[in-house]
C-alpha cells in the first residue's frame, strides 16, 4: 500500500479567518484504491460541525511558502438569467511575520453556461467604468 501525504486547509481556507489564530488542526487519512492519503485538517474557530465551506488543499508547502489549490464554481445572476463559470484556483502563499499571505493567484477557467454578457450588464448597473 502507498503512502501519499497532503495538507488540507479544508472547508475554510478562504473564509475571513483561515489564517487567523485558532485554527483547529485535525489529522485525517482516506483510502481510496490502494492509496492512503494522510495530512491534516485545518478548520477556523468559527467553524460549525456539518456546515459546508470550500475545500483547498495544500499541494506543496516548503518554510515560508505553500502552494493551495481550490476548485470553484460562481453563479451569477441578474432577474432570471444567469451566468455560471467553473474552474480552478492556484495560490501561491507566502509566510510575513507569522502570517500566511497570498502573493500570487492564478485562475483557470474551465467550463461556462449561460450569458456571460451579464458582466457588462452588471457593470453598468453598478455605474462603474468597465
Amino acid at each position: 500500500m502507498r503512502l501519499s501525504t497532503f495538507s488540507a486547509i479544508g472547508l475554510a481556507l478562504l473564509h475571513s479567518t483561515a489564517f487567523a489564530a485558532g485554527i483547529e488542526m485535525r489529522p485525517v487519512s482516506f483510502q481510496n484504491d490502494g492509496v492512503t492519503l494522510a495530512g491534516t485538517l485545518h478548520l477556523p474557530a468559527d467553524y460549525k460541525a456539518g456546515e459546508k465551506r470550500p475545500g483547498v488543499l495544500v499541494t506543496e508547502s516548503a518554510g515560508p511558502t505553500a502552494v493551495a489549490e481550490a476548485d470553484f464554481q460562481a453563479v451569477h445572476r441578474i432577474g432570471a438569467e444567469s451566468w455560471v463559470l467553473m474552474g480552478h484556483y492556484r495560490y501561491d502563499l507566502t509566510k510575513i511575520d507569522g502570517t500566511w499571505k497570498v502573493s500570487r493567484l492564478v485562475m483557470i477557467p474551465a467550463h461556462e453556461t449561460g450569458n456571460r454578457a451579464l458582466v457588462d450588464r452588471a457593470t453598468e448597473r453598478a455605474g462603474q467604468p468597465g
